[in-house]
């Protein structure tokens, strides 16, 4: 193989080595982390809270209930066992009662609308437990094949590391400097030659420029200055 041949092949594989790191990385960032999961834990850690707060309001109005209940039930023990007989206090007992009554009757009210919203949310807190536990064997399949791929993708690099420096160190230290250098302001620095035209700029080359390139020596597009190879 000529010297703009050996070039190409290097070429090909630096490119494979830069598709396999970006994969690579790709992969890392998969297993760094499960955005619909965590949005799916997060939703269930609001579901709890949500629950714990609305159990503990019905708790408080469940104690404010007794308590009223409690209370009507000590007036209305005076007012018909006979303990109280001054017909202003029997008066104002039995407004309070009526009172008392009212306030039950709201704080009932209350604690079922209460009940009704705990039964909902724990519904829903119930669906996103499902759906985490889902969304977490999902996610613990997917992380055994991510590793799976990462491993197999590290193992490429490491095959490719080596067949780029066996590659470079076929090569002359002038044309692979050369090389090296295009590929910073060039991408690819290795083209071919095809109808006498360079395929990195597309411009039609001068017949000496080409045969050159034909017989393996190293030529630049005198448009792009890219490294020219016939195949």
């Amino acid at each position: 193989m000529n010297l703009p041949g050996q070039l190409y092949k290097l070429q090909q594989i630096d490119s494979e080595i830069q598709r396999q790191r970006q994969y690579l990385g790709d992969i890392v960032r998969q297993l760094s982390g499960n955005p619909i999961l965590a949005e799916a834990e997060d939703e269930l850690a609001l579901k709890k809270q949500q629950l714990a707060d609305m159990m503990k309001s019905q708790r408080t109005v469940e104690w404010e209930l007794e308590d009223l209940t409690a209370r009507d039930k000590d007036i209305n023990s005076k007012l018909y066992t006979g303990v109280v007989r001054n017909p202003k206090d029997l008066l104002g007992l039995k407004h309070e009662s009526e009172s008392l009554k009212t306030r039950i009757t709201n704080k009932e009210d209350t604690l079922l609308g209460i009940m009704a919203q705990v039964e909902e949310i724990e519904a829903q807190e119930k669906a996103s437990t499902q759906k985490v536990n889902t969304l977490k064997q999902e996610w613990e399949q997917r992380q055994h094949y991510l590793v799976k791929q990462r491993e197999e993708s590290e193992a490429e690099l490491i095959r490719l590391s080596e067949r780029q420096e066996d590659a470079s160190r076929q090569i002359e230290p002038k044309a692979l400097g050369l090389y090296q250098q295009l590929k910073k302001t060039k991408e690819p620095a290795v083209v071919i030659v095809q109808q006498g035209q360079c395929q990195g700029c597309h411009m039609t080359l001068p017949i000496g420029k080409w045969q050159k390139a034909e017989v393996g020596e190293i030529v630049q597009c005198s448009n792009c200055s890219r490294i020219l190879y016939v195949q």
